[in-house]
């Protein structure tokens, strides 16, 4: 993006045009919110609202996406390089900043001034040289490192959500925290650094998850929430796997879904054929990744448009490991 078209974006007739254009699209956008990036890098779902001072700066190569419903509220900064992408129903109250590369959940609640970046300024890297000269240097081993908050968390006032911290589904961060690691989900984490001072709930992953029952729901890290009309399932798309985590003995599982046409789906490493119409898989799960505090099963998409999902009904753990079946 050049200096001019970033002068452009700033100026009073660029901005009431957007605001008139996202107003067709169902997204209230105030006149003096801004975009430094072109239109096609932010995706932005009905039923957002942008409020008063915005500012989105997105980079040459950057994403911005906002899922329904969410609500950026005055002075907030998105600035990204990469990607940033907040959930369905997110709100981040006034002066909120976010950097680099930031996966928000849906639900979440932050709070006014809270900031969360994935990118740091090294100082270690050639130590008797200024900063900002090695800012400059090629070899940056990593820092910018992705973060990741959970559905339903809640970021306390002037929280600081530093690079490569995931904070677990349903947590609630204190006001004033300073979180450098990972939260468990449904924990409560306060002080600086930030350390466990309680949870919502005991955390005691199944050993079978099924779509209609709400308390089974608290184990599906990640996925779509059913369409109107549909049954009880979470959908996998290319934007959004779905991310599940079951009892730590379990060794092997039975996944009953419903695809939407023939196509094929990732189930940790191994891709896997589906036919239109119900679908059991069975998997192995024997290698898969231990993190919250059981197995995590992941099943995530390829290739496809993104509203073409599978909705998964039910994860069951299974007596013995056996071969993939399609029913």
């Amino acid at each position: 993006m050049t200096r001019v078209h970033r002068l452009w974006c700033a100026l009073w007739p660029a901005r009431w045009w957007r605001a008139f254009r996202m107003l067709l699209a169902g997204v209230r956008w105030h006149p003096t919110a801004v975009l430094l990036g072109r239109a096609k890098q932010l995706q932005v779902a009905a039923g957002t609202v942008i409020g008063p001072h915005v500012q989105m700066d997105v980079g040459r190569h950057g994403v911005i996406g906002l899922g329904r419903g969410v609500w950026l509220a005055r002075d907030t900064e998105v600035q990204t390089s990469t990607s940033v992408h907040v959930g369905d129903g997110t709100t981040l109250q006034r002066r909120s900043t976010i950097n680099g590369t930031v996966r928000l959940g849906r639900g979440c609640i932050v709070a006014p001034n809270v900031f969360i970046s994935s990118g740091t300024h090294p100082f270690r890297i050639e130590p008797h040289l200024p900063i900002r000269q090695q800012e400059r240097l090629p070899d940056q081993h990593g820092t910018d490192r992705p973060i990741w908050i959970q559905d339903d968390c809640w970021l306390g006032v002037n929280a600081v959500i530093c690079p490569g911290v995931v904070v677990g589904k349903g947590s609630v961060v204190g006001a004033n925290a300073v979180v450098t690691e990972d939260v468990p989900p449904y924990s409560v984490a306060v002080g600086v650094p930030a350390r466990l001072a309680g949870c919502r709930l005991h955390w005691t992953p199944p050993r079978s998850i099924e779509a209609g029952r709400m308390h089974d729901m608290v184990y599906v890290l990640s996925g779509h929430s059913p369409k109107p009309n549909e049954p009880a399932s979470v959908s996998v798309s290319v934007d959004q796997p779905v991310l599940a985590v079951m009892a730590d003995e379990v060794r092997c599982v039975d996944v009953t879904l419903v695809a939407e046409r023939e196509l094929s789906l990732r189930a940790g490493s191994t891709m896997h054929g589906l036919v239109a119409g119900p679908n059991v898989l069975r998997l192995d799960v024997t290698q898969a990744s231990r993190r919250f505090g059981g197995v995590l099963i992941e099943l995530a998409a390829e290739g496809w448009p993104l509203d073409a999902a599978v909705r998964v009904l039910s994860i069951r753990a299974a007596d013995a490991v056996g071969t993939t079946g399609v029913g």
